[in-house]
């Protein structure tokens, strides 16, 4: 499963944050940084230090800006994650079950019932026909029956015409029916 590959943040919401408002160009720097790594990475390392080392940047920059940044995040173990982004990561992975067990679901309704309506176009200049398998239900009988039914792109209507009686068009057509 991929991880997703962006969190949604509200331009408007930080703004209106006084927390956020109140911080220094350094601080507000280094929350957009933590936030984009622990997205990234999950978390981040908790010492100062090691953390410094990890974005390339002088422990003492850090050091001055990690205490007003930190009522974003929380420390577990050894690590500072970002809740916010952890619960929507959460909320992600719990879409993604249920769309999937939906597609499953659907798949098994499918399977065990009529058939889907599928599209194939051969790759052969009859290729100019798409194969449409669709469901139709008999109202005399209790199954689903699929019916096939071949028809001719727009584009190569001319190409199978029957104008051309012992042409390309006939040829195909007889080889079409087995002939």
């Amino acid at each position: 499963m991929r991880k997703p590959p962006a969190y949604q943040e509200y331009a408007a919401t930080m703004l209106a944050d006084s927390r956020y408002r109140l911080m220094s160009l350094a601080e507000r720097g280094l929350l957009d940084t933590l936030k984009r790594e622990c997205w990234v990475n999950v978390g981040v390392p908790a010492n100062p230090a090691k953390l410094a080392k990890m974005l390339s940047f002088e422990a003492a920059e850090i050091d001055a800006a990690l205490p007003a940044v930190m009522q974003f995040f929380a420390i577990v173990g050894d690590r500072i994650i970002c809740p916010e982004l952890e619960d929507l990561r959460a909320t992600y992975a719990d879409r993604r079950e249920r769309q999937a067990a939906g597609g499953k679901r659907s798949a098994e309704k499918r399977s065990g019932g009529a058939a889907s309506t599928l599209q194939a176009t051969p790759k052969h200049p009859a290729g100019s026909l798409q194969v449409r398998r669709q469901d139709k239900t008999r109202q005399d009988q209790s199954k689903a029956v699929a019916i096939k039914e071949v028809v001719p792109c727009a584009e190569y209507k001319d190409w199978m015409s029957n104008d051309d009686p012992g042409g390309d068009a006939a040829k195909y057509q007889r080889m079409s029916d087995g002939e």
